[in-house]
């Protein structure tokens, strides 16, 4: 059982954090360093060039606000006075905006300033890559899993609109389970519908509370699995993908859901909390790793706002969490490509 969140702060109710350089501990680590973060009260930064030094010499910085852990109470499901409304306000994330390392900067040439692009720049310079490559051959980025796919797979498919690209689609392909990615599937939705790249992430409905409505009648029963059961069903996955020769598939990491009245209730009736998530996650990058399986870890762009999901679970198609990861994952898959 999860402790209320109103226990869970660890400083004085006045103190804060503030952030003024980035550690040294990965310099000359290339693979540990992560791609970008994102950063408070934009508004402060050189919006006109869209990069920022930050830095011990970094000057001023106004008063933060404290970010507190967004959550829904016990009795707040159909409840909207203030103390529900405060816990659960989005507003606390407005401040703060993703920046990425300029790219082709080694990370031992890192040091106490840091060159940052914000995501203007970086939507420019992935477009001007696209039609770099409108001449190669044209490929197909297919997104595995249920409704968090499925939304990644609508920013993406915008991002693409938006840049008249004509060598890349996109698709989406239905799998609530590791064990959904079967035989039957790899077959025909994969291999047979020339997914050039396929992004798999199936852990959320692991850990749900299955709907008891005749919608979901075919899936009661089987969530949730338990961490042995889903490392077989995962290993099992892998597994047909090799054995079938499936080119071209990447997993990804398991997003994080915001905390609940359902988490909340002793015992829980679902079990979609970060320790949870994140141990399947673990189970998907080990074994990915064992396979040789590329592995996609965008929990750094939605990691720091796992709490910020609009209905509790996903995170919006057009909101920024969405579109950067949508944004990371299309450059790393076009990087692939050369």
């Amino acid at each position: 059982c999860l402790e209320d969140s109103n226990n869970f702060r660890i400083t004085h109710v006045n103190a804060s954090i503030n952030a003024i350089s980035l550690s040294t501990q990965f310099i000359g680590e290339e693979r540990n360093l992560s791609p970008g973060y994102w950063a408070w009260s934009p508004q402060n930064l050189n919006s006109s060039l869209g990069t920022e030094t930050f830095g011990p010499s970094r000057g001023n910085i106004p008063n933060f606000q404290p970010l507190l852990t967004r959550y829904q109470p016990i009795g707040c499901r159909f409840n909207n006075d203030e103390r529900c409304n405060t816990a659960l306000s989005l507003k606390r994330f407005d401040p703060y905006e993703f920046f990425f390392f300029e790219r082709n900067v080694p990370s031992r040439l890192f040091s106490d300033s840091h060159k940052m692009v914000n995501m203007e720049l970086k939507e420019d310079e992935i477009k001007s890559r696209v039609h770099l490559m409108k001449n190669a051959d044209a490929s197909k980025y297919c997104f595995v899993g249920s409704s968090h796919a499925r939304i990644l797979y609508w920013a993406s498919e915008a991002y693409l609109k938006k840049w008249n690209a004509t060598n890349i689609i996109v698709d989406y392909i239905d799998a609530k389970f590791p064990r959904h990615v079967n035989d039957e599937l790899i077959k025909r939705n994969i291999i047979e519908s020339n997914c050039t790249k396929s992004i798999i992430s199936v852990g959320q409905w692991a850990a749900a509370h299955v709907p008891r409505n005749r919608k979901f009648m075919n899936l009661i029963g089987i969530s949730p699995i338990r961490f042995p059961h889903y490392f077989l069903e995962v290993l099992n996955m892998m597994r047909s993908l090799k054995a079938l020769n499936a080119t071209g598939v990447h997993f990804r990491s398991i997003h994080q859901n915001t905390l609940g009245d359902v988490n909340f209730d002793c015992p829980p009736t679902d079990w979609r909390t970060p320790p949870v998530l994140d141990r399947f996650t673990d189970i998907i990058h080990n074994l990915s790793d064992v396979y040789n399986f590329p592995f996609i870890d965008t929990d750094f762009i939605a990691g720091p706002m796992w709490d910020s999901n609009h209905d509790l679970m996903h995170h919006a198609t057009d909101g920024k969490v969405t579109k950067t990861e949508a944004l990371f994952i299309i450059e790393r898959l076009l990087v692939e490509d050369g």
